[in-house]
């Protein structure tokens, strides 16, 4: 029987380690199942985001053409509100 082979992102992460990095509090990224599998096992108790930037291009992406324009700024409205941010800032 041979050992799994770790994952690239795991093997990343290992290397940021051994260069001096701790303390990581919060990830964000895209929305990859590996990656963030990676995240979670490299950085226990790390609280993981995903990028707003890569969301709304998966928006964009599934929206029908003809939604395309509107519903995105729909989505940035949402996602840049005032309220949004206050809420975030107490």
């Amino acid at each position: 029987m041979t050992a799994k082979a770790p994952t690239p992102g795991k093997n990343y992460f290992d290397w940021l380690k051994s260069r001096g990095l701790k303390s990581v509090d919060m990830v964000i990224s895209d929305d990859h199942g590996g990656l963030v599998s990676a995240v979670q096992k490299a950085f226990q108790g790390a609280t993981w985001q995903r990028c707003q930037a890569h969301f709304l291009r998966n928006v964009h992406d599934r929206l029908p053409k003809a939604l395309k324009s509107e519903g995105t700024e729909q989505v940035k409205a949402i996602l840049y509100s005032q309220r949004r941010y206050a809420l975030f800032m107490r």
